[in-house]
């Protein structure tokens, strides 16, 4: 039986209901444009997040470092070498480590090879035990802010070597271009406290932690 022109356009209005329609090539430029605008206006902060985050992990591993080298001390206070925590920095990088020496510049964490001298006749070698390693092209970076590089622990303490000399004994900067910057400071008791660099006029970036006094 033929079918009337009523069920043909019926058939024809089924089809177009049933079947989904598919972008055109100008709907689909205009999505790629606007996921590039998006894209373009939201890099900037990710890059700041990402940079935030990696000074916040520095600066608590750091802070984690300097709680080692303390630790360190206290187990084994008699011991012939001494324990020192070092900032150094080398080509395309910047550090800090713990070592055990008999002085503090028998070992650098700057060095590319050999990172503690070779000390003739003794009979425990000085030893880099821990170190971290920031390369430059990461945007992060850490060094010394005060007078000294490096900061030796009492052997029977543990306590930072002259006791009770400063009430900051040692003082870090981990900083970076977006990400701010954290300063690391460790007083007479050897415990690292974390706080913010903060100028006038710029975002908090590290809420978390109160600003550098």
């Amino acid at each position: 039986m033929p079918r009337t022109p009523t069920s043909r356009i019926q058939v024809q209005a089924d089809r177009r209901e049933g079947r989904p329609r598919g972008l055109t090539l100008i709907e689909l430029l205009l999505v790629v444009a606007l996921f590039g605008v998006l894209a373009a206006v939201s890099a900037p902060s990710i890059a700041t997040y990402l940079a935030r985050k990696r000074v916040d992990g520095t600066a608590q591993e750091f802070a984690t470092t300097v709680r080692y080298a303390r630790a360190l001390q206290l187990q084994s206070p008699q011991r012939a070498l001494r324990v020192f925590l070092g900032i150094s920095s080398g080509t395309g990088f910047s550090c800090a480590g713990v070592y055990m020496a008999n002085d503090h510049s028998t070992c650098d964490c700057g060095r590319a090879t050999n990172l503690c001298n070779t000390i003739a006749l003794f009979t425990v070698q000085p030893e880099m035990l821990r170190m971290i390693r920031l390369p430059t092209a990461d945007g992060v970076s850490i060094a010394n802010a005060g007078t000294d590089s490096f900061l030796r622990f009492d052997e029977l303490t543990a306590l930072p070597y002259p006791i009770g000399a400063n009430s900051i004994m040692m003082s870090s900067i981990i900083s970076s271009s977006r990400g701010g910057s954290l300063r690391v400071d460790i007083g007479p008791t050897g415990m690292p406290v974390i706080c913010e660099i903060r100028t006038t006029g710029q975002p908090v970036l590290h809420p978390t932690y109160g600003a550098c006094t």
